[in-house]
């Protein structure tokens, strides 16, 4: 994960180029890791390498349909890139997923009978359209987690 990490460093940095570089050898290890798709998809877009941002979304997407956060940035870039009737399905995709809401993403029978059933979900407002994409900051941290509190009257001891 040192390169996952070595490439968020260099994003945020702003040196884009060898973020993607970064991105790309961590890739090679785990082709899978959405965060690193999506991190390397946020600096394609921030490069203005559109085309190459949506395939790598597409790529996360496809590995990872419930990663909300893919969905919200996709959204963002095609909005920017003049495609609303596109970015609002990817707005609505990730609000159901941050939501809850029963669904599944599109594609397959299974996933669109999923969805006709799926509460109505609204429309997301002009405010939550404007917001940036996100960088994946959740996944590899060099911290060890914290213990969990003991309950009051346990003397010490561990459930």
């Amino acid at each position: 994960m040192a390169w996952f990490n070595l490439g968020k460093a260099y994003y945020r940095t702003r040196r884009l180029e060898e973020a993607i570089g970064c991105l790309d050898r961590s890739l090679e290890i785990h082709p899978d890791h959405s965060s690193a798709l999506n991190n390397k998809a946020v600096a394609l877009r921030e490069l203005g390498r559109f085309e190459e941002a949506i395939e790598t979304y597409d790529a996360l997407l496809a590995t990872d349909p419930f990663y909300y956060q893919g969905w919200e940035n996709k959204g963002h870039l095609l909005k920017a890139m003049g495609i609303p009737d596109e970015a609002q399905v990817c707005f609505e995709m990730a609000l159901m997923i941050k939501s809850g809401a029963p669904a599944a993403p599109p594609g397959g029978k299974r996933g669109k009978q999923r969805l006709r059933a799926a509460p109505v979900v609204p429309r997301l407002s002009a405010e939550e359209i404007a917001r940036e994409p996100d960088v994946s900051e959740d996944e590899e941290r060099d911290e060890e987690p914290e213990e969990a509190p003991r309950r009051a009257g346990t003397k010490g001891k561990r459930d």
